[in-house]
């Protein structure tokens, strides 16, 4: 036969694991041999004919074809290394497989920005997980910066589709509650991940807020606006709290992380609390919310930091 091996199975270019890598395999080479000898071979036409119908059984626990990803590669083997760093096996599959969940589930292109915590020391941090922008530098605090003024929200979006979150591991219920954030020097612009001050979670993305109680405060935050009379909070996957008041606007200061950048360029409210995972990027739907929850969820099971919902 002449012409590619793509021209003859075309779907097996498009399969997201080996079932289906098989089955369309099975499928294209079946129609081709049926247009090339109708009517002979019967007991090869029934072979095939068994395997397609088969394929899915017998392969069901086969994990997807892809176990390399380029950007986690980088991530690990350049970017943390050069931060005189490394990033263990069990931890790298761990990283893979996460950023194989958000490519399968659409959700890669919602993060420009984030940090999962993995490496031998403090300074892995300098090396983001996911930087659209470019890079970080570290401190007590992380000053997420691209060289240029550091990571402000109009570099990657707009405040209309805008999220940041982060995953608590300790217990709040204290006044070391920011977990990450920025405002407008003076107010009233807030861009601030608020969990479990004295017993209150708040959510303020824009220039209204409003509140919820929440005693714990561990597990997975996230808080976004979609619109100007519109801004969530999500708890673990689920909608946890919601601002309907009419926003302005959202502060485009630089974002710090374990801490909030006054305005000025100044850390302030530090929280002491562990985070095992942060980010920010475009704004999600529901169901994209509980996907990225049980991704990220999924991603701490695996490297022994999970907290039950």
């Amino acid at each position: 036969m002449n012409g590619a091996i793509g021209d003859y199975f075309p779907l097996a270019k498009e399969a997201s694991n080996k079932t289906d890598f098989i089955r369309h395999s099975i499928g294209s080479f079946f129609a081709v041999f049926s247009r090339w000898a109708p009517g002979h071979n019967r007991v090869l036409t029934a072979i095939l004919s068994f395997l397609f119908l088969n394929a899915s059984p017998v392969f069901a626990a086969i994990p997807p074809i892809s176990t390399w990803d380029y950007q986690v590669h980088n991530w690990a083997r350049v970017r943390v290394v050069a931060e005189t760093n490394n990033v263990s096996d069990s931890s790298y599959v761990a990283a893979t497989q996460f950023m194989l969940y958000l490519r399968y589930t659409g959700l890669r292109s919602k993060i420009k920005w984030c940090g999962i915590y993995l490496g031998t020391s403090l300074t892995a941090l300098s090396a983001p997980f996911i930087a659209d922008v470019t890079n970080a530098g570290v401190t007590k605090y992380l000053s997420a910066g691209d060289g240029g003024g550091g990571l402000t929200m109009s570099k990657y979006t707009t405040w209309t589709n805008l999220h940041i979150a982060a995953y608590s591991r300790t217990i709040g219920n204290d006044t070391q509650h920011l977990l990450m954030g920025q405002i407008a020097f003076g107010g009233p612009d807030y861009c601030q991940l608020v969990v479990s001050q004295t017993g209150t979670s708040y959510l303020q993305i824009g220039t209204t807020y409003t509140s919820i109680s929440d005693i714990d405060g561990r597990g997975f935050y996230l808080i976004q606006r979609t619109l100007p009379t519109l801004a969530t909070m999500y708890k673990n996957g689920s909608q946890f709290l919601t601002d309907t008041g009419s926003s302005t606007s959202v502060s485009d200061s630089p974002l710090f992380i374990h801490a909030r950048n006054n305005g000025v360029g100044v850390a302030d409210v530090l929280t002491s609390r562990q985070l095992c995972y942060y980010s920010t990027g475009l704004s999600m739907t529901a169901a994209e919310n509980d996907w990225y929850y049980r991704g990220i969820q999924r991603l701490q099971q695996r490297v022994g930091r999970a907290i039950a919902p």
